[in-house]
């Protein structure tokens, strides 16, 4: 397994999507539950059980709305907005039910291109709800500022980023932490062939730069979202929350 060069590739190109196209892939690896996303589904519904009703969500770098689907379960939304790179995975989105505890009442909406481009079209204090999971990381550090400007834009007073993601241990370089992660998946994501084990690999080291936590949570100062607080984590991946004050 060799490092890639930095040159960054867009958001909806190949690099970025192929390790989603094979949706058999990535069904395994939920149903293995490596990257544990049915913890952070229930965590994701805990975290929003003292929210208002009507909810307004958005949700970016969705996939396939799976995680959406199961942490809003407990959750009157009136607007869920869907932003990914990948139409196939937006058109597999929209086979699933509609998310929330009222479909009939929830507007689904899907916006397909590179995340960084399409938040900025949305409308400021628009959502009360931000949901992001294992997209942001996709984002070279010189892009994550803007991406969470536009998100502490989008959200109104009091709203809240939920932000699940891959992150480094402190002074772990990002070359350390994905040769420890694919050993991670090389021995003990056994329920994939070993050709998708190597492409999940392939992806990772092409298209993951994730930060330390403590560059996280700067970003998230920087970005005027506070009371950040780690909710879940294990020694990959974690899941935050934080607010947009009430004054800004």
């Amino acid at each position: 397994m060799k490092n890639q060069p930095h040159g960054e590739p867009p958001l909806s190109s190949p690099a970025h999507q192929a390790m989603f196209q094979n949706w058999s892939l990535f069904d395994r690896i939920v149903a293995g539950n490596w990257m544990h996303h049915q913890e952070l589904a229930t965590a994701i519904a805990d975290c929003l059980a003292d929210a208002p009703s009507d909810l307004r969500v958005l949700d970016i770098g969705s996939g396939d709305g799976w995680i959406a689907n199961q942490g809003l379960r407990r959750s009157a939304v009136r607007q869920y907005v869907a932003l990914d790179a990948s139409a196939d995975a937006l058109n597999r989105l929209l086979t699933r039910p509609v998310p929330g505890s009222n479909a009939t009442a929830c507007q689904r909406e899907v916006q397909q291109g590179d995340f960084l481009t399409t938040i900025q079209d949305l409308p400021d204090n628009g959502f009360d709800t931000v949901l992001s999971s294992y997209a942001l990381h996709h984002l070279h550090a010189d892009q994550k500022p803007l991406m969470f400007s536009h998100i502490h834009r989008v959200l109104v007073p009091n709203g809240r980023l939920i932000w699940i993601d891959s992150y480094r241990d402190r002074d772990e370089t990002r070359t350390q932490y994905l040769t420890r992660l694919g050993q991670f998946i090389s021995e003990d994501w056994n329920l994939l062939r070993p050709e998708e084990r190597q492409a999940t690999l392939d992806h990772i080291w092409s298209s993951d730069f994730p930060e330390t936590e403590a560059q996280m949570l700067a970003l998230l100062e920087t970005s005027h979202l506070s009371g950040a607080t780690n909710v879940w984590r294990d020694a990959y991946f974690g899941m935050w929350t934080a607010t947009k004050p009430s004054s800004a």
